[in-house]
């Protein structure tokens, strides 16, 4: 989307830059094909897995950062960030439909999860290790 742009702003200055002398006018159409033959790249397409690449590990983070503190959490502190979770899906409904049940779906798994392996982790009160052995 960028390089488009470029292309759009170059249409418009070349003809400035053959007036003026800086280009020779048989050169116009070869700058033109440079700049259109760069435009069509797949570089576009790189910028965007990386970018999906981040948010994902992003969302990963921020899940894996309340399934470690779930525990601690308070009951309220945890219906608080599921409901936040839901209105924040609802209010950003119009980016896409989808992203309410999603968000939904993860909260609910999370806590399952979070309830799952608080349930099976046990710390010995005699040991200082605050590593859980599994039952």
């Amino acid at each position: 989307m960028r390089n488009n742009q470029f292309l759009k702003r170059l249409t418009k200055e070349i003809p400035t830059w053959v007036e003026r002398g800086w280009v020779h006018p048989d050169q116009q159409h070869a700058i033109f094909d440079h700049v259109a033959s760069q435009a069509s790249g797949g570089s576009r397409y790189l910028t965007l897995v990386f970018a999906l690449m981040g948010m994902l590990l992003f969302g990963a983070g921020v899940i894996t950062f309340f399934a470690a503190n779930w525990r601690e959490l308070s009951k309220l502190a945890k219906l608080v960030i599921l409901f936040g979770a839901m209105w924040l899906a609802y209010y950003f409904r119009h980016i896409a439909a989808w992203i309410e049940c999603v968000v939904a779906l993860m909260c609910e798994n999370v806590s399952l999860l979070c309830d799952e392996v608080a349930c099976r982790v046990t710390v010995p009160a005699t040991r200082s290790s605050t590593i859980g052995e599994w039952q």
